[in-house]
C-alpha cells in the first residue's frame, strides 16, 4: 500500500499543471489517506508540499496555507527524529572505539596516537556534519517562515481591498436610496392624501401596497367646481420602483392638465386628451419610449346618483346588495406609442349604499396559494357579493388579511392598488 501511495504522489507530481490542478489534487488526497494509513512520513511530507503548491496555482491562499504549515510541522519533526538517530548511533560507535582503544592500548601502544588522530578526525566530520544539517534546518525554517509571511501579507492586502469595495459599494447604495426617496417625496406631494381624499368621498378606503418604496400605480381624484360630481381613478403605469413613479409623475400631470387647463370633465374625452399629453411628454426623448399607463376612471354625479366610466384595460365593479355588475374598459393603454382608438365612456345608474370597486392588476397578478399560482380575477370577486354588507374599513382589513393570506411567502410581484367609494 505504500508503494501504491508513492506512485499516486508520483503521478500527481508529474501532473502538476494549472488546468489539472484540480484532478491533481483529488489524486493527492488519496495519496495522502494511503500514507497516513501506512505512517509513511516522507510520503504524507512530500504530499502536503505538492498540495500547497497546487492550492497556490489555483489562488486558493488558505488551503496552500494549511497544507504548507502541515508540512512545515511533520518535517520538523522529521529532522528532529534524523538528527536523535544520528547522535544515538554516534555514542554508540564512541563506545565500540573506547573499548576498542582499550583494548588495542594493551597490544600495541603505537595504535594508541593513530587512534586518537581517527577519532578527532571522526569528532570533526560529525561536528561538520551536524553544523550542516542545522544549517539546513535553519534555511528551511527561515524560507517556511517568508512564505507564511508572504501569505498574511496577501491576505491583508484581500481585506483592505475588500474593505475599500464594501465602503464603495454601501456609498453607491446610499446614493441609489437617496435617489429613490427623493422620487417618493415627488409622488407623494403629486398624488392626493388619503385624508384629503376621504374629505371629498367619506365612505370610502385606499388599500395601497407599493411593491417598493416608490411605486408605478396611483390614485387620484378630482372635484368638480360648483357641482356635487368627482372624478377618481386607479392607474397602473408601466413598470414599478423609481421607473414606474417617474412614468406615474407623467401620467398624473397629464389627468391634471385634462381638468385644470382643458376643463374636461367626461373620462372618455379625459382619456383621449390625456393619451394626446403622455404621448407628447414621451415624443421629446431621443429614445422610443412606449410608456404609458391601464386606468380605471369614474365621473360620480352625487347628486344624480350616476356614474361615468371609461378604462384603458381595467375595469369597474358596482356592488348593489349581493349583485355585482362589471364594465370593462377598452383593451389599449393610456399614451403608448401607438395609434388609438378614442374611448368608450358607459353611463351606469347608481343606488344609495352602492359600493363602486377600482383595481390595478398587482391584486390578482399576485403568486401564492398553495400551488403558487396568480390569485386571478376570479378568484378576487369571490368576496364581492358580501362586501355591500360591511363598513368600508372592514372592506380595506379584508382586502389587506385577504392578499398577505394568498402571498403567504411569496414575494410581492407588483404593485398593489384596490380602491372602494359607497355612495
Amino acid at each position: 500500500m505504500a508503494t501504491y501511495a508513492s506512485h499516486l504522489a508520483f503521478l500527481a507530481h508529474i501532473r502538476k499543471d494549472k488546468k489539472l490542478a484540480q484532478k491533481t489534487i483529488l489524486i493527492l488526497k488519496e495519496a495522502l489517506r494511503i500514507a497516513l494509513e501506512n505512517k509513511d512520513t516522507h510520503i504524507i511530507m512530500n504530499t502536503y508540499e505538492n498540495l500547497d503548491f497546487c492550492y497556490e496555482d489555483l489562488d486558493q491562499k488558505d488551503s496552500a496555507l494549511h497544507y504548507l504549515h502541515n508540512f512545515v510541522t511533520i518535517k520538523d519533526t522529521l529532522l528532529s527524529d534524523e538528527n536523535k538517530q544520528v547522535a544515538e548511533e554516534l555514542a554508540l560507535k564512541y563506545e565500540s572505539d573506547l573499548k576498542d582503544t582499550e583494548n588495542n592500548n594493551l597490544k600495541q601502544q603505537a595504535e594508541l596516537q593513530e587512534e586518537v588522530i581517527s577519532k578527532k578526525s571522526n569528532t570533526i566530520k560529525l561536528m561538520v556534519g551536524a553544523s550542516l544539517i542545522m544549517l539546513a534546518l535553519i534555511v528551511t525554517v527561515f524560507i517556511s517562515r517568508q512564505k507564511i509571511n508572504k501569505s498574511r501579507e496577501l491576505i491583508r492586502s484581500q481585506q483592505i481591498e475588500t474593505e475599500k469595495q464594501k465602503l464603495l459599494i454601501e456609498e453607491k447604495q446610499k446614493e441609489i436610496l437617496d435617489s429613490i426617496n427623493y422620487s417618493k417625496r415627488l409622488q407623494d406631494a403629486a398624488i392626493p392624501s388619503l385624508e384629503y381624499f376621504q374629505s371629498l368621498l367619506p365612505q370610502s378606503f385606499i388599500f395601497y401596497k407599493p411593491k417598493d418604496i416608490v411605486a408605478g400605480d396611483f390614485y387620484w381624484i378630482h372635484k368638480l367646481k360648483n357641482s356635487n360630481s368627482v372624478l377618481v381613478a386607479a392607474a397602473d403605469c408601466t413598470g414599478h420602483g423609481v421607473p414606474g413613479a417617474l412614468v406615474s409623475i407623467v401620467c398624473l400631470n397629464a389627468l391634471n392638465r385634462c381638468v385644470e387647463e382643458f376643463n374636461l370633465s367626461e373620462p372618455a374625452k379625459i382619456l383621449d386628451q390625456a393619451a394626446r399629453i403622455i404621448q407628447e411628454s414621451f415624443r421629446q426623448s431621443e429614445n422610443d419610449v412606449k410608456d404609458g399607463m391601464d386606468i380605471a376612471l369614474c365621473l360620480l354625479d352625487l347628486d344624480q346618483y350616476k356614474g361615468y366610466f371609461s378604462g384603458a384595460n381595467n375595469p369597474v365593479w358596482i356592488l348593489n346588495g349581493t349583485d355585482v355588475k362589471e364594465i370593462k374598459g377598452d383593451s389599449q393603454p393610456v399614451g403608448q406609442q401607438h395609434i388609438p382608438k378614442p374611448f368608450t365612456q358607459h353611463t351606469f345608474e347608481l343606488s344609495k349604499g352602492d359600493t363602486i370597486l377600482l383595481s390595478t392588476d398587482g391584486y390578482t397578478d399576485q403568486f401564492g396559494g398553495d400551488k403558487g399560482k396568480k390569485l386571478k380575477t376570479k378568484k378576487f370577486k369571490e368576496v364581492f357579493p358580501e362586501l355591500n354588507k360591511v363598513e368600508m374599513a372592514v372592506i380595506e382589513t379584508k382586502m389587506a388579511t385577504m392578499f398577505e393570506q394568498w402571498k403567504g411567502n411569496h414575494e410581492q410581484v407588483d404593485d398593489v392598488l384596490v380602491m372602494g367609494i359607497r355612495v
